[in-house]
């Protein structure tokens, strides 16, 4: 918060690599510390709120 906008690139393979070791990291607590379950639940209430959602 507080910052300008800035695109920020990189390959494909890379972020898919990162995802992979994210979730090896996590999987015996069930939650990552990059997306936790409260993240996922508020996307989702935002998500339901929106105007013209099918």
């Amino acid at each position: 918060m507080g910052e300008e906008p800035h695109d920020i690139s990189a390959e494909p393979a890379l972020i898919h690599a990162a995802e992979a070791e994210a979730v090896s990291a996590a999987i015996e607590q069930r939650q990552a510390a990059e997306m936790t379950w409260a993240d996922s639940l508020g996307n989702l209430t935002v998500q339901m709120q929106r105007p013209g959602r099918p």
